[in-house]
């Protein structure tokens, strides 16, 4: 028998257990939930309070001419980040001292500083979609990445860093990152393009920046790390890194120093002439490599301030023009391969004024009853109008097509325009007469360097060459862009020696392009002058296109070039006279860096 004692004791004992086992039961099946059944949402909620994110970049690729020297590369720099998610209100009053600080230090607007610190965005999911409450509205968090400063000094990096820690502030950071530098300054700037900070990263705009973007951007990685509750990253502790990639350098066909030449006749010469714009561009006709190409109005891509819409815009392949009598030789070049004229076969010029179909047409100066060869070598409108309508319309302008104009050339840049030759259907009774004199199409810069390259190298057109090889900086992998097969355009090889006689006079005694010519060398070349047309308003009064395009030496050529001049001020206008000299300057230049000897023995002088 229990006594009375152990009886209460006992009695006691089961209301205990009664009473408490519920409770424990409850206990124990919550603790099993958050462990077992929740222990991975739990776990992620843990660690998004003491873990972060931290997005790294790597570099972008950088740019170098074919023979090493390098174009655009980048330069290090901090940005200072804030993450407001850290900056909960609390009466430390973070956002507050971090817009003071800023404001104090960067020299920034405290009221501009603090709203963006404060300013709230919404939620997300890993989808993208926005995340709402039970009332269907979109919820809102602090953002987590806010830029107080896109380029610091390391000197006042270190005095915020200092700021930091005195103040105790929270939810700062510093990224380490890299911007585009030019150490070339202006060189080559409208082709090489550049790029903008967006969200980010570095945004390509034009040029070879934007067209060999998927090479040169760099893989961006999110690396795990432990914070501390101000948002510092912890030197131990959970991690979880990733190496970025860095973006591939691309190395073009450019010869630097061939470049740096052209540049510098175009400054002065753009000078000079006060013209509304020149440009020139140098082909490797046995390659097809684009050795050098520049513009004039141009600006400075490490100063911003310098850049203009008619400074960006790449004239060489984008803009289009009549080319007037450059286009001469392709036509006269078909006939005498098709044998309908010879280069001594007499085309009547009409004493500089012809009536065809109705509508007159003349020349620059008094031409009667000539040779084909005088027809080019003083630049014959009568004389290649007559040859243009003996070929015949659809020989005209397959001839044409088949050098590559109404085409784009494939080089790798945008925008390249495709020009305008019209199909034969679209022309009327005076087309056939005024396109191979360089009227009724337009063309552009690199459509024409590239079929007079075809002129030079034996009658093979080739690609445009731009990219030479695209490298990765890690591994040294080099990959080299192919070169294509030419497409051969004469089946009588005579027929191109004789075109390139015919050229060569162009630029001799009587010639409508002696300024052109380059002492010591055989120049082939042809000179061309060209009303601007203004659409809906007709041709200019008093605006031309100037050009000169040639090779040199012209049986063996080192290169072929072209000088155009949009609207040269003053009383000449015309390609010989304009563009001739810069051709001239340009080429006795490059001539005497590439070491080619000269092929003509000078009068007076015996050959030894």
């Amino acid at each position: 028998m229990l006594s009375s004692n152990e009886k209460i004791k006992f009695r006691i004992l089961l209301c205990v257990i009664f009473l408490f086992m519920p409770f424990a039961i409850y206990v124990i099946c919550g603790l099993y939930n958050v462990q077992i059944n929740k222990h991975e949402e739990y776990l992620v909620r843990a660690k998004r309070t003491y873990t972060d994110f931290k997005k790294k970049h790597g570099k972008r690729g950088e740019i170098f001419s074919n023979d090493n020297f390098i174009l655009i590369s980048n330069q290090p720099y901090v940005r200072l980040i804030a993450d407001a998610s850290h900056m909960l209100p609390e009466k430390n009053c973070y956002e507050q001292k971090t817009a003071r600080m800023c404001a104090d230090i960067l020299k920034l607007d405290y009221n501009t500083v603090l709203k963006k610190l404060c300013r709230l965005v919404p939620k997300r999911d890993k989808s993208g979609k926005y995340i709402l409450d039970s009332n269907g509205k979109v919820q809102l968090r602090r953002s987590r990445y806010i830029q107080l400063s896109r380029e610091l000094s390391l000197e006042t990096a270190a005095l915020i860093r200092q700021e930091i820690t005195k103040q105790k502030l929270k939810g700062l950071y510093f990224e380490h990152a890299h911007k585009r530098f030019y150490p070339k300054g202006s060189m080559l700037a409208p082709i090489l393009g550049i790029t903008v900070y967006d969200k980010g990263r570095e945004k390509p705009t034009f040029g070879v920046e934007r067209a060999m973007d998927k090479h040169l951007r760099p893989q961006s990685v999110q690396n795990l790390v432990e914070i501390s509750r101000d948002g510092r990253k912890l030197s131990y502790g959970l991690s979880e890194e990733f190496d970025v990639q860095d973006g591939k350098n691309i190395y073009l066909t450019i010869r630097e120093p061939i470049q740096a030449i052209l540049e510098d006749e175009l400054d002065k010469a753009f000078e000079k002439l006060n013209s509304q714009a020149i440009y020139a561009i140098m082909l490797d006709p046995k390659t097809g490599n684009i050795m050098a190409m520049g513009q004039r109005p141009t600006f400075d891509p490490n100063n911003r301030k310098t850049i203009t819409n008619e400074a960006v815009r790449p004239r060489i392949i984008a803009d289009v023009m009549e080319p007037g009598s450059i286009i001469k030789p392709f036509s006269v070049a078909f006939a005498l391969d098709n044998n309908m004229v010879r280069p001594e076969t007499i085309i009547d010029c009409e004493n500089g004024y012809w009536i065809f179909r109705g509508k007159p047409l003349t020349d620059s100066h008094r031409i009667g009853k000539v040779s084909v060869t005088e027809v080019i070598k003083q630049s014959s409108n009568i004389g290649t109008a007559k040859i243009g309508i003996m070929m015949g319309e659809k020989n005209v302008y397959n001839n044409l097509r088949k050098f590559g104009f109404g085409q784009r050339t494939g080089i790798p840049l945008t925008p390249e325009s495709v020009g305008d030759l019209k199909p034969v259907s679209r022309w009327d009774g005076l087309t056939v007469s005024r396109i191979p004199m360089g009227y009724a199409l337009n063309v552009t810069p690199v459509q024409m360097v590239r079929a007079y390259g075809a002129l030079a190298d034996n009658g093979n057109l080739r690609k445009i060459r731009l990219i030479d090889r695209i490298e990765d900086p890690e591994t040294k992998e080099v990959k080299v862009m192919p070169y294509e097969p030419p497409i051969q355009m004469f089946k009588n090889p005579q027929a191109h020696r004789e075109i390139v006689d015919m050229m060569v006079q162009v630029t001799g005694k009587g010639g409508t392009a002696q300024q052109a010519a380059v002492k010591g060398y055989e120049v082939a070349g042809k000179t061309g002058t060209s009303r601007k047309y203004v659409p809906g308003v007709g041709y200019s009064r008093g605006k031309y296109f100037a050009s000169f395009v040639g090779f040199v030496p012209a049986h063996d050529p080192a290169f072929v070039l072209l000088v155009t001049v949009d609207s040269p001020k003053g009383r000449s206008y015309y390609g010989g006279t304009v563009s001739g000299p810069v051709f001239r300057a340009i080429a006795e230049r490059t001539l005497k860096y590439l070491n080619i000897a000269p092929t003509v023995i000078e009068e007076g002088k015996k050959d030894r």
